[in-house]
């Protein structure tokens, strides 16, 4: 009862070599994360959807944040007073691609790794679900269901010739 009651949610994440070895500690309790979802950006670095639990218990309305795991330790990116972000974290390339909520909304927006913030999907809907694909043919899609949507978005969408991506009345599929 006492463990449970004392339950430090801080997270400590290990790197284990595939061909063995002995695992790295990448974070340790100390540092004062709590992750609710990690992705790599494409040279490796961890991305954190990250809270800092006070003495390593939950708060009500956790300060999750954008979090960047580098050699010198974690860099936040957003500020969870300005910006409030919720799972899922889907990686392109050295952005990140986080949901938003907003008013009974979910949006999707791209995060630098410099913490610059655009929007990617907006408007009267939720996204649930976000992927992004490394393939110049592919173009962006929404699925959506009563207003929940699932989103995957090509690399490419802010060349010239990419269209905007725009929240259909009914389910779109690929073409």
């Amino acid at each position: 009862a006492y463990e449970d009651s004392r339950r430090d949610l801080r997270t400590e994440l290990l790197e284990v070599p595939l061909d063995g070895g002995d695992p790295q500690v990448l974070l340790s309790r100390a540092d004062g994360l709590r992750i609710h979802d990690l992705a790599l950006l494409a040279d490796g670095t961890p991305a954190l959807l990250a809270s800092q639990p006070g003495d390593g218990r939950d708060s009500v309305a956790p300060d999750i944040a954008l979090w960047l795991l580098e050699e010198t330790g974690p860099r936040r990116l957003t500020d969870p007073e300005r910006l409030e972000l919720a799972t899922p974290l889907e990686v392109d390339g050295d952005e990140a691609l986080v949901a938003a909520p907003r008013r009974g909304r979910v949006h999707l927006l791209r995060v630098g790794r410099d913490g610059a913030v655009s929007t990617e999907v907006d408007g009267e809907l939720e996204v649930r679900h976000a992927a992004a694909a490394r393939q110049p043919d592919l173009r962006g899609v929404v699925a959506a269901d009563h207003r929940v949507v699932d989103v995957a978005v090509r690399v490419d969408l802010r060349a010239a010739e990419a269209e905007r991506v725009q929240p259909p009345r009914g389910r779109v599929a690929p073409e």
